[in-house]
Parts: structure tokens; sequence; C-alpha cells
């Protein structure tokens, strides 16, 4: 129990000499690793940004399917309705 108590009061004056020991943020090394991960970052955006440039196309053509594709369902979901309603002409399969 006491030796717990020794340690407890030791904490502390350990912490007021561990900071000043740690590294500073700004120095050298630290710049360094900032300015190398802009770098590494600014490298990925670029290359994403290309490979969304390159898929202008396949974008829009699939956007293009995809509305198309909207279109029939909802065509298709109305036939059904009509068909459940009663309308018989529009269970016939297109």
């Amino acid at each position: 129990m006491v030796g717990s108590m020794r340690c407890w009061l030791l904490l502390p004056p350990l912490l007021l000499i561990a900071g000043p020991a740690l590294a500073d943020p700004n120095d050298a090394a630290h710049r360094a690793d900032r300015a190398r991960t802009r770098q590494l970052n600014n490298r990925a955006a670029s290359v994403v940004h290309r490979r969304f440039a390159g898929n202008d196309g396949r974008v829009a053509a699939y956007r293009k399917a995809r509305a198309r594709y909207e279109r029939e369902m909802d065509d298709w979901r109305q036939r059904v309705a009509d068909c459940r309603d009663g309308y018989y002409s529009a269970c016939d399969d297109r």
C-alpha cells in the first residue's frame, strides 16, 4: 500500500520533467513529414481526378441507360397495376 502511494507521489514530478522532453511538432523532421504527406495526398488526388475525367463518357452512357431502365420500369409497374385493376389488355407481354 505504501509502495503504491509512493508511485502516485512521483508521478507529477515525472510529468513535469517529461513535458519539455517531448519533440517539438514544428521541428524540421516533422515539417518534412507533413510536406511529404501533403505531396502524397496531392498525387493520389490527381490520380483520382484523372481516372474520373477518363470515365466521363462511361458515366454519361450509364446515366442514359439508367434513365431508360427507370422509364421502362415505371411503364411496367403501371401495366401491372392496370392489369390488377382489371384492364386485361395491359397484362399482355410486350
